[in-house]
């Protein structure tokens, strides 16, 4: 049983990596995505275009800096198999991301993700999979401060250095029938973001097309307010390719979280670990 839990994880860990590098041509479908969960009491507006920009400057300046975090969470898988895990994760700003994965109280498989690389690591079998960080800033110019920014519900744009309003300059934004839909000016991937056209505007959800294969979505529960301005408690991956399908929710405790400690960098890689490669990860799988 843990053998298969822990290669699930493996899985989607490693999707969580590399699904925003994937490549594709076809325009994504404008439909709605409807798993994000939106706030039920905020109120709908129907402004203008020039309304609609500056809610959205409004919401990406109202994100507070931060340097670390550690706070617990949830995770729920319902494919390709059902299974709930808690955990701990552990960030610093774009240095470093460590996540404990733990059934029964004992860690059953970890992430750690560094400015070079990417691990994922099962402790039963004692496998391994590393991937370079570089493998997905080429192909889709993400940084490690993107990833957590995605993790966490925040907007921001692959490798943009800038925040706030010269941020979004890197976007098209419109409103289509009470949504808001930030599309990339300049993409050789084919995402966008979506958002509730609300007062205040919320972030719903993370688009990306996998082409003819399919798509991955990552949606948001409304944010909560903390210590470093909004963030989501929930994100809900669901991704297609093929006959394949991951679908997966993520509950952060924000409400028990620690920002700002001082927490120092430590690399916590098993050593003697077999390495295998996402190949074998696949055939594992089905």
């Amino acid at each position: 049983m843990y053998r298969r839990q822990s290669i699930i994880f493996l899985a989607v860990s490693i999707l969580l990596l590399i699904v925003p590098a994937c490549k594709s041509n076809r325009n994504t479908a404008t439909e709605p995505y409807e798993g994000s969960v939106a706030n039920e009491t905020a109120t709908p507006s129907h402004r203008g275009k020039k309304a609609v920009e500056e809610a959205v400057v409004a919401l990406v300046k109202s994100y507070k800096s931060w340097q670390d975090v550690s706070m617990s969470f949830k995770c729920k898988l319902r494919s390709p198999k059902n299974m709930n895990v808690s955990g701990k994760a552990t960030m610093i700003r774009g240095r470093q991301i460590q996540i404990s994965m733990r059934m029964l109280g004992f860690e059953v498989a970890g992430l750690y993700i560094d400015s070079d690389s990417a691990y994922v690591y099962e402790k039963l079998n004692r496998t391994m999979i590393a991937e370079p960080l570089s493998r997905l800033q080429s192909l889709s110019g993400m940084t490690l401060t993107d990833i957590q920014d995605l993790l966490l519900g925040r907007i921001c744009y692959p490798g943009a250095t800038k925040s706030g309003k010269a941020m979004l300059g890197n976007f098209n934004i419109e409103n289509v029938d009470g949504r808001i839909l930030l599309k990339p000016r300049k993409s050789s991937i084919d995402w966008r973001y979506e958002l509730a056209d609300t007062d205040p505007v919320e972030l719903m959800c993370v688009l990306v097309s996998l082409g003819a294969k399919g798509e991955a979505v990552c949606g948001y529960a409304a944010p909560l307010m903390t210590d470093v301005g909004p963030i989501s408690p929930r994100a809900m991956l669901t991704a297609t390719a093929g006959k394949n399908k991951i679908d997966a929710t993520i509950d952060w405790s924000l409400e028990t979280a620690s920002w700002n400690k001082g927490i120092s960098p430590k690399v916590n890689i098993p050593k003697g670990y077999r390495r295998i490669g996402l190949q074998q990860l696949i055939k594992a799988l089905q």
